[in-house]
């Protein structure tokens, strides 16, 4: 199986809009995943240059002629370099290596730009939870709502 990994441009937007809201209601139960995805995908997010405030960067996986997952960045005005994202993966493509492809590419921008990325894990999400642990993340704390935090600090050159 080939898939093809690009940086996203505001073309691949909708597809991962809807992934995104797909995920987001299914996994977490929220019924503003649209807003959610509008706040940090915007296409004037993609368009602004790293260390922009509100800047953001999508990476999208190809294959079979369609957008199968997406990676995410995105500031939040955090201090010290701490950056967001997130990994959604469509059902079918699930453990065939995208995800892997995907953070690989993510983590190799943190690294190359000195940054620390951070993301929730959601209670009982033991696949991300292993995903992660095999990436060398650690964990930082456990929110309110039992969403198990971890971070990914950049590997020196």
């Amino acid at each position: 199986m080939s898939v093809d990994l690009v940086e996203a441009t505001s073309e691949f937007l909708d597809h991962v809009e809807r992934v995104c809201v797909e995920n987001q209601t299914e996994r977490f139960a929220v019924d503003n995943a649209g807003e959610l995805f509008a706040r940090f995908y915007a296409p004037k997010r993609l368009a602004k240059r790293l260390g922009e405030p509100g800047w953001s960067r999508v990476w999208v996986a190809r294959a079979e002629g369609r957008i199968v997952a997406h990676a995410s960045l995105y500031d939040q005005g955090e201090p010290d370099g701490v950056v967001f994202g997130h990994i959604s993966v469509e059902r079918p493509w699930r453990r065939s290596g995208v995800a892997d492809a995907l953070q690989a590419e993510r983590l190799a921008f943190c690294d190359a730009h000195g940054l620390t990325l951070v993301g929730p894990i959601a209670p009982g999400n033991d696949a991300s939870a292993k995903f992660c642990g095999r990436w060398g993340f650690q964990v930082g704390w456990v929110d309110r709502v039992g969403n198990t935090w971890v971070f990914h600090s950049p590997q020196s050159a």
